[in-house]
């Protein structure tokens, strides 16, 4: 029986917004950086690249791995870099809106990102849905996916098999919470992982299916 439905963010809840790329050309132009487009796209790659080999996302790791990368890089750009992401939402889907409405009906809803907790929350509330979540859990907090503990975390009180995860990415959103007996749930908007070995969905009018 499952008592816990847990989300990523990222082209799950949120879709991916292309405005990223003015935000930080913004932040750049304001600390007299590179304002181009391959600029913003740069500092975007450094971020997952960072995401890859850390296990938490602190602010502090981050913007020593800037340093590392360009010695210009100051730490008030960094957390501004952080702060401009907040600003990044695009209108959701009302399918989705409908299937969180009918779950959180039935199980306690959760959210499990590798991102700074707080823009997390600042996006999720700008598109009016925040409230639907009993916890809204990032990386700055708890250990990044796909780390098998990203998982532990969230399981706390009840099973792993009481718990499913829902999320975008197969390596990323399924394999860890797999490994450790959660139920998994691919949302495969884009139809491209038809040979993964997990249940999936499409859109969000296939929820009812599966829960």
């Amino acid at each position: 029986m499952i008592k816990k439905v847990i989300f990523d963010v990222d082209n799950t809840l949120l879709m991916h917004d292309p405005m990223y790329l003015q935000t930080y050309q913004d932040v750049l132009k304001r600390y007299g950086y590179e304002a181009s487009e391959e600029g913003a796209r740069e500092v975007y790659r450094t971020i997952g690249d960072f995401e890859k080999i850390t296990t938490y996302f602190r602010m502090d790791e981050l913007y020593q791995y800037f340093y590392q990368k360009d010695p210009k890089y100051s730490k008030e750009f960094v957390v501004d870099i952080i702060k401009s992401t907040s600003k990044w939402v695009k209108p959701i889907d009302e399918d989705l809106r409908e299937a969180l409405d009918y779950l959180a009906q039935k199980y306690d809803l959760f959210v499990l990102t590798n991102w700074f907790t707080k823009e997390q929350k600042e996006r999720l509330e700008r598109v009016g849905i925040a409230s639907y979540f009993k916890e809204i859990i990032g990386g700055d907090i708890n250990p990044v996916k796909p780390s098998v503990e990203a998982f532990r975390c969230m399981v706390k009180d009840v099973e792993p098999m009481e718990c499913i995860m829902i999320g975008d990415l197969p390596e990323i959103d399924m394999k860890g919470a797999h490994e450790l007996g959660m139920k998994t749930l691919l949302y495969d908007y884009k139809n491209q992982y038809g040979e993964e070995p997990y249940d999936r969905i499409l859109s969000w009018k296939e929820i009812r299916e599966k829960l």
